[in-house]
């Protein structure tokens, strides 16, 4: 378990760096101009995050935003955005805590919802899930798709939808698994 723990922190980390595009889903527009809806700080009230490997589900969570974990989007009118999470967490056999933040640039209009990045700081997409144990071999991890979706955006509310699938190869073994991260992010003003 230490190990997918791993894995899943070194693929997200790892898209940090990736593009990603995708569309506004069924959206609750409540002004004809979705780029100034979207402008200032989002806070995270909870994200749902689901982990499939190998097409099995593994993972199916919610995390709540509380004195332990904090995450915000803050998206700027010069097509800028950054987002920060920090997590503490008290696992039993130790306490895990975490910082996160990633930057990039976006676009949003009636029809269209791109990111630089498919990444938000959230709980387990920030990789601040525990890992641990020895690391011996570091996979190849390729991207096979991504997509980020508006489903909501209105004054007060944002809900974002990001998928990601990788497939993450050790070279010593040849065995490739396949991830898929589903994640829905409820903001609010």
């Amino acid at each position: 378990m230490r190990r997918l723990y791993f894995i899943v922190f070194v693929v997200f980390i790892s898209y940090s760096f990736s593009s990603c595009s995708g569309k506004i889903g069924n959206y609750d527009f409540v002004s004809s101009d979705p780029q100034s809806l979207i402008l200032g700080r989002w806070n995270l009230q909870k994200e749902n995050y689901t982990q499939y490997v190998n097409g099995v589900k593994q993972i199916d969570t919610t995390v709540a935003t509380s004195n332990y974990f904090v995450s915000y989007a803050q998206f700027n009118k010069s097509g800028s955005y950054y987002s920060v999470s920090r997590a503490f967490a008290n696992y039993g056999t130790g306490v895990a805590a975490s910082q996160d933040s990633i930057s990039g640039t976006y676009s949003v209009s009636s029809t269209s919802f791109n990111l630089s990045s498919p990444y938000f700081g959230g709980g387990f997409t920030n990789g601040s899930a525990v890992f641990g144990g020895t690391v011996t071999e570091i996979p190849v991890i390729k991207l096979v798709s991504q997509l980020a979706q508006i489903k909501q955006l209105t004054a007060n509310l944002l809900t974002i939808h990001t998928e990601i699938v990788t497939n993450s190869t050790y070279q010593s073994t040849g065995v490739t698994t396949n991830y898929k991260a589903v994640a829905d992010m409820y903001y609010s003003h």
